[in-house]
Parts: structure tokens; sequence; C-alpha cells
């Protein structure tokens, strides 16, 4: 199997059971949620070293700059794949109150900068259009490739050992 294949469906599956730990122990409706989203996107850091690591000992020990770019952000598309496709069928099956939660989440920190009633009513239409699980996993997508593009150049920038340039000299 390919590493970027193996390695993102590795990623993929992670972030479901972290996303499955934060909805079973009540950390998804804390404050502390945003910090721990980012585990999630560190775990797959760390596959996508064990990617472009493994893809540069089948290359002998050798990996271009654009090699380890593509392995890395194979692997975060895979993953991002995977959870974003879990993050609908979680909103939409498991964890069907998480969207109200969030919209009365939303109400009261508006609430809570003294807003006027009529604009948090505005302010709460444009934000319904974006708390639906279709929207809300194609933004995660979204947000996971461009994440996982800066994370894939910077993996791809260390890693990268292009092969020995031979000369014609060298040839004889």
């Amino acid at each position: 199997m390919k590493p970027h294949l193996k390695y993102g469906l590795i990623a993929g599956v992670a972030a479901i059971i972290w996303n499955l730990i934060m909805y079973l122990t009540g950390l998804d409706r804390t404050e502390m949620n945003q910090a721990l989203g980012w585990v999630a996107i560190i775990l797959t850091l760390v596959f996508v070293v064990l990617a472009v690591k493994e893809q540069r000992d089948i290359n002998k020990g050798y990996i271009t700059f654009g090699g380890g770019f593509k392995t890395g952000f194979l692997v975060f598309l895979i993953a991002g794949l995977i959870s974003c496709i879990y993050f609908y069928i979680h909103l939409t099956v498991v964890d069907t109150g998480m969207i109200d939660f969030l919209r009365e989440k939303t109400m009261a920190e508006m609430a809570k900068k003294n807003m006027p009633e009529d604009q948090i009513e505005i302010a709460m239409k444009y934000t319904n259009m974006f708390l639906s699980p279709g929207v809300m996993a194609c933004m995660g997508f979204v947000m996971n490739l461009i994440v996982g593009a800066i994370a894939a150049l910077i993996v791809a920038a260390i890693m990268k050992k292009d092969p020995p340039v031979v000369s014609a000299d060298q040839i004889q």
C-alpha cells in the first residue's frame, strides 16, 4: 500500500476516534473544544511525516520537494475526506443537538457583547446559513486542505533529499 494511502486512512480513523472521544467526554461543548481540535491536526501532521519518511525510504533515501509535498498533501486529503464524511454523519445521526448548541452559544456571545436584538436577529440569519451539517463538513474539508497544503510544504522542505546529480563524466 502506498504510504500516502496507508497513513491517510490511519489519520482519518484517528480523527474519527478523537471526535468520538471529544463527544463522549463532553469536551466538544466546552471552551477547550477549539484547542483540543488541534490535536487531530497534529496527529495528521505526525502521519504526514511518517508517510514522507516511508516514501523517502522506498526511494532509497531520496525524495524531492515535489514528491514530499505530494505525499504529505495526499495524506491530508484522504484523512480530511474521511473525517469530514464522518463529521457530517456525526452531526446528522450521532449528535443531532450540536447545531442547536452552536446556535445558542453564538446568540449568547452576541448578547454578552450587548448587541441590540435586531442586530442579533440579522447576524443569526447569516450564521444559520453556515450552521448546517453539509456546509460545516464542506468548510471543514476546505480548511483541512488549506492547513494540509501549508503543512505538506513545510514537511517537504524539511524532509527533502534530492538524489545526487550524475554528470556525463561520471557515467564513463
